[in-house]
């Protein structure tokens, strides 16, 4: 807050403000949080690192970058991706989170932004703050374990904006996945497959997957087969069990009438 009203208020032009940038960077890097993101690999949420990056609005409507947890110190040295369509949506949102994909050179990245608010008054927006996920450490830490310890092929598609990610992991065309969630959730692909759709909780986005049906049946086999086993090992144990109870119960029974007949 202290640092975006710093540059908002002094209309902070890249040639003539460096004074109010150094400022403004030395106020957001004494903060906890974004002093953890100086180095983007030590952030994670559930072992998926992500990038923290943040711009001022300046009194024209400008967004002028003043923070990134991965690209150069100086603002010229890197460049975010904020287009006008991006800014008006992300305006138009009233503070609720905005969902996004974008590419820079050959990485896909996932971000999640949001405007700031000035505090002392909720009417001025003084900046945005972005948490950008890339594709690459997504597929490394979810997508890729689903396949190999599920054999499922998964993609994650955006059906708000008609975008997917990582759509060449999957077996299925663009046209095939948007026919195939427009329809049913759950739907056999060609008699081989199951597709299905999972919608990621208060996003646009659904982690989509398809499964070999002979999987599915190898998978059901091995189950039942192991089912079936472990109520056989069981019941063998159970009879086991019960004979040496009865057993150990009865000896003492049988001593005493033998006693009884010699007495």
């Amino acid at each position: 807050q202290e640092a975006l009203r710093t540059l908002a208020e002094s209309g902070y032009e890249p040639e003539s403000g460096e004074q109010e940038l150094a400022q403004a960077r030395t106020l957001m890097e004494q903060s906890g949080i974004l002093k953890e993101a100086m180095y983007a690999n030590d952030v994670t949420m559930r072992n998926v690192p992500f990038l923290v990056e943040v711009c001022c609005r300046t009194p024209d409507g400008r967004y002028l970058p003043v923070y990134s947890s991965s690209r150069g110190s100086e603002p010229e040295e890197w460049e975010a991706p904020l287009s006008q369509e991006w800014i008006h949506a992300l305006e138009q949102r009233s503070g609720k989170f905005l969902w996004t994909i974008y590419h820079s050179g050959s990485n896909e990245y996932i971000r999640l932004s949001k405007v700031v608010y000035d505090m002392n008054d909720y009417s001025r927006i003084i900046g945005i703050i972005s948490l950008d996920l890339s594709y690459v450490h997504i597929a490394q830490n979810v997508l890729n374990p689903l396949r190999q310890q599920y054999g499922i092929e998964t993609a994650i598609v955006d059906r708000g904006n008609r975008q997917i990610i990582g759509y060449y992991t999957i077996r299925l065309s663009r046209e095939e996945i948007f026919d195939y969630m427009d329809g049913n959730p759950v739907l056999v692909h060609n008699g081989k497959d199951c597709f299905f759709a999972f919608q990621l909780d208060n996003t646009d986005y659904y982690l989509t997957g398809l499964k070999s049906l002979d999987l599915v049946r190898t998978t059901y086999l091995k189950t039942c087969l192991m089912l079936m086993a472990g109520a056989g090992g069981t019941l063998v144990l159970g009879l086991f069990l019960t004979m040496i109870l009865s057993h150990r119960i009865m000896e003492p029974v049988v001593q005493l009438s033998q006693t009884m007949k010699e007495v």
